[in-house]
């Protein structure tokens, strides 16, 4: 939530260990944009045992860490268009 000054009802705490779902999408676009470190450093805080699912329109390398590092059975989708 967003609030105007410091009051403290305003502020809202998440707790990265209470998570069970993480969504990452477009995490080739989050790579590109410089948030590789920052992914990093979140998925260092949530527990192991979650769902996680990491979408992205390319599966270059840096995608393809991310999920080695923030999953544990990773699983890909392909999704391909065929021509009439």
């Amino acid at each position: 939530r967003r609030g105007g000054g410091g009051n403290d009802a305003d502020k809202v705490v998440l707790r990265l260990s209470d998570m069970e779902l993480l969504i990452l999408d477009e995490a080739d676009r989050l790579l590109a944009m410089g948030f590789r470190a920052t992914l990093t450093d979140i998925l260092a805080c949530l527990p192991k045992q979650r769902r996680t699912g990491l979408f992205s329109a390319t599966m270059g390398t840096g995608v393809s860490e991310l999920a080695r590092a923030g999953m544990r059975n990773p699983r890909r989708v392909t999704v391909a268009v065929q021509s009439a």
